[in-house]
């Protein structure tokens, strides 16, 4: 495979992604930056993406493992939280950069993320919105990455190393997650001494993973309320299950996904003008500051397409709680301590 060139499947889309150019930057050349130019679904349109670590970050990161960070070690970093930062609605160029100074001087229009002490850390944060993420979000990126392999080459495992790369935790979160999807057939995977050494999707994993509804379900997270904003965008919504769980963007881009999946196949009359106002609420609700007059007059739109398409979105628990809130806000926009 390309290094410099992957094609990622995320939340229904296929992106495109060329990497454009990596190293050490600024004046004094102590920001590492990558750039990237990504197609999503084969628009011709490209649009650009830039993450940067500040030279305190890489210093921290460095102190924690007790030797240098390489600049492979720093793009595989960016390559492994791409996914969680990237959105159809995006802009045409989005800049991130990674800190770990609360006064830095920030410049308009960029996306400011404070680093963990270490880089698994800060890895965990943007994709699971957590620093102990749970064996359900483990198993969810879990299979989305052997189905990612099954679409690129269909006969082709996945090595737990790849795993590794691309799912920020330890090798006993790894191992007992794959045991946990071998057993339920969602994978099959190649055992040995020293633990799993490759896997691939089952044509029952494929199946459960391609109807959004039957993924969420098997492997379901509740919402409670609490919203988490990273630099102007809503990566996560702090949630509280069973198993004290969080849920990421791409669980509440899941569940838009079921709903829109639901509108096309039904017999309703332009069904697809209703898949496009549920996707401008789905990019409304996910603003830092969603405009509440907006999401009610989206909402009431939506409630008069015929169907019961309001109903459908409220039986996902993530949109139900999202669309709650917020039109509780508009309700109460001076709520009582």
């Amino acid at each position: 495979m390309n290094e410099d060139k992957r094609t990622l499947n995320i939340d229904e889309h296929e992106y495109t992604i060329q990497l454009m150019g990596k190293g050490f930057q600024g004046p004094l050349n102590i920001i590492y930056g990558v750039g990237l130019r990504y197609n999503i679904d084969g628009n011709k349109n490209a649009k650009g993406i830039s993450i940067s670590v500040t030279d305190r970050v890489i210093n921290q990161w460095t102190a924690s493992v007790g030797r240098k960070i390489s600049e492979d070690e720093l793009t595989d970093f960016v390559w492994q939280v791409l996914p969680a930062l990237i959105n159809p609605s995006d802009s045409e160029r989005k800049q991130i950069v990674f800190h770990c100074n609360d006064s830095i001087q920030k410049q308009e229009g960029v996306i400011y993320f404070q680093a963990a002490m270490t880089m698994e850390a800060t890895a965990r944060e943007v994709i699971f919105a957590s620093s102990m993420p749970t064996n359900t979000q483990i198993r969810r990126e879990i299979i989305k990455v052997c189905y990612a392999k099954w679409q690129e080459s269909p006969h082709s495992y996945v090595t737990k190393g790849r795993l590794q790369k691309a799912i920020p935790v330890t090798d006993v979160e790894i191992e007992r997650n794959l045991k946990y999807l071998k057993e339920g057939g969602f994978i099959e995977a190649n055992l040995s001494s020293i633990g799993y050494v490759a896997v691939i999707i089952t044509k029952h994993g494929i199946d459960v993973y391609e109807n959004p509804t039957t993924f969420n379900s098997l492997f379901s997270l509740q919402i409670e309320q609490q919203t988490i904003n990273v630099g102007g965008d809503i990566l996560a919504t702090t949630i509280n299950g069973s198993n004290n769980t969080t849920i990421v963007k791409s669980q509440v881009s899941d569940a838009f996904n079921a709903v829109k999946k639901e509108i096309r196949k039904m017999d309703i009359e332009n069904n697809e003008e209703a898949v496009q106002l549920v996707s401008q609420l789905e990019t409304e609700i996910q603003k830092s500051t969603p405009e509440q007059n907006k999401v009610r007059d989206l909402w009431d739109k939506i409630k008069k397409i015929p169907g019961d398409i309001n109903s459908k979105l409220l039986s996902h628990p993530i949109i139900a709680q999202i669309i709650a809130t917020q039109l509780l806000s508009l309700a109460n926009p001076h709520p009582v301590n």
